[in-house]
């Protein structure tokens, strides 16, 4: 099983309210803070990066909402596809649309990053729940 197998496993135990706290290659995955809230580490080497979703299913999506995230240089492209990956996974594994947004946190590296891998300007919420800098999300279907 490849590691975004099971991360989408993993995801979806988030989705379903059960509480983990998980290792699987590079990646640690834990909900034990809140049940729908979801801590990813990444670790490589020297390198790491760390990521905080919160976690809904809302009509017929379910949504990743990134509230927090940094990355040692290197690994952040890497570690976001392996997650865009399982992300890909869960949507096909549970059938359903799964939505990730990010706020940019007025980061215009991030900003970059997001518009280069064809995440779009999250304009239907006029981003009224931005913190800093502008919504920008991604669907990923089954």
């Amino acid at each position: 099983m490849a590691i975004e197998d099971s991360m989408a496993e993993f995801f979806n135990w988030v989705v379903d309210g059960i509480t983990i706290n998980e290792k699987i290659g590079d990646w640690s995955v834990s909900n034990l803070n809140s049940p729908l809230m979801m801590d990813l580490f990444y670790s490589e080497d020297s390198n790491s990066a760390i990521y905080g979703f919160s976690v809904r299913v809302e009509r017929n999506t379910v949504l990743f909402y990134n509230y927090h995230r940094e990355a040692s240089k290197g690994t952040g492209t890497k570690s976001l596809n392996q997650l865009e990956c399982a992300f890909t996974v869960l949507a096909i594994k549970r059938k359903q649309k799964v939505a990730v947004i990010f706020d940019t946190f007025g980061q215009k590296d991030t900003e970059a990053w997001l518009i280069k891998n064809k995440y779009n300007l999250n304009a239907d919420e006029e981003n009224k729940g931005a913190t800093v800098g502008k919504l920008y999300q991604k669907f990923f279907h089954p």
